[in-house]
Formats: structure tokens, sequence, C-alpha cells
């Protein structure tokens, strides 16, 4: 297997690794309330996504790494401090969804290179089609709570007036430590077809 098509390989193996572990911290701080079945979908969906990288990675003799980066530690810190404050309801979103932007992100890398195999190409777009499908729920959601703010967002606003769940949210991603100026972070829809994403966002 060409060498850089191995290095995105992995690098998209670790990605899927790193995500789960960080939504499986976040569903262990839910304790069950606000965003637990979206946190358990995207468990199920980074599992997968890894075990079949996983499987591509061992067919070309490579031992996949199944314990993940220090991003599973930096997850842990920042559910463990977010949990202390409203609980991790609607205000992750914004994170979250940045995160799966710049997952969705390293698949276009892969899948414009031209030396890509065609069957490992239509596992890779297959699986960013079904991130893509959660990014648009998880904004389609972001968008109905910026609209009605929780009950929870009201009865610990204190002094700082009505905000809603998304106007505090805890940046929260699996690729890196955020920049709460950065600009948006460019995604494809289709590969190669850009359009902007919501990255960026302050906690």
């Amino acid at each position: 297997m060409d060498a850089d098509i191995l290095n995105h390989l992995k690098s998209l193996h670790m990605s899927s690794v790193d995500a789960r572990n960080g939504y499986q911290e976040a569903l262990e701080d839910a304790d069950g309330k606000g965003m637990t079945p979206l946190f358990r979908d995207m468990i199920a969906l980074h599992e997968a996504n890894a075990s079949e990288l996983g499987r591509l990675l061992v067919k070309a003799n490579e031992i996949p790494d199944e314990k993940g980066s220090f991003m599973t530690m930096v997850h842990k810190t920042i559910m463990d401090i977010r949990s202390l404050f409203n609980g991790l309801d609607e205000s992750v979103l914004p994170g979250l969804i940045d995160g799966e932007n710049r997952n969705i992100s390293k698949y276009d890398d892969i899948l414009k290179d031209a030396k890509l195999p065609a069957d490992i190409a239509t596992v890779l777009a297959a699986q960013r089609d079904k991130i893509m499908q959660k990014v648009t729920q998880m904004e389609a959601r972001k968008s109905a709570a910026v609209r009605a703010p929780s009950q929870s967002t009201l009865e610990n606003k204190g002094d700082r007036g009505a905000l809603s769940p998304i106007a505090s949210c805890t940046v929260f991603y699996f690729d890196g430590v955020a920049d709460p100026f950065s600009e948006p972070t460019p995604v494809s829809d289709d590969a190669g077809a850009a359009r902007t994403s919501g990255a960026g966002l302050a906690g």
C-alpha cells in the first residue's frame, strides 16, 4: 500500500478511536440525561468506523492502535469540567460539530488521492457520509436550541442574562486545541465542493 494512503488510514483510525473515547466520557458524565441518545449514537458510529479502518490496516500488515492518542485525556478533562456547570446539554453541540467537520476534512483529503484503491475509497466514502448525516442532525438540533433555550440554561443563567444553550458553549472536538478566534473551517459536502462549517466557536 502507498505510504501516504497508509498514513491517512492511520490518522483516520486514530481520530475514530479518539472520538469514540470522547463520546464515552461524555456519556458517562451525562448520567442518562440531556444528550445521552446522541452520545450513544456517536459511540456506535465511531466504534464501527474504527473497527472497519482497523481491518484495513491489518490487511496492510499494520497493527491498529486501539487506545487512542493524548486527546482522549483532553476529552475526559473537558467533559469533567463541563459537567460541573450546566451539564452536557445542547451547549456542547458547536464543539461536537466542529470536531466532526474536522474528521470529515480528513476523509476529503484521502478521497482526493488518485492512488487510493477503489475498494478502500468505497469504505471511506460511506463512513464520511454517515458522519455528515450526524453533523446535519446536530446542526438542526443546535439551531432549535438557539431558538428555544433549555430549562437548565434558564435556571442557571444567574446574572448573565437570558442565554441560549449555545451562547456559553464548551468547545469539544477531536483534533487539537481550540482557538476561540479561529476562522471557520472549510468542509466539503462532497469531496472537492467546499462549504463553511461552524468551527472556531468559543466555550
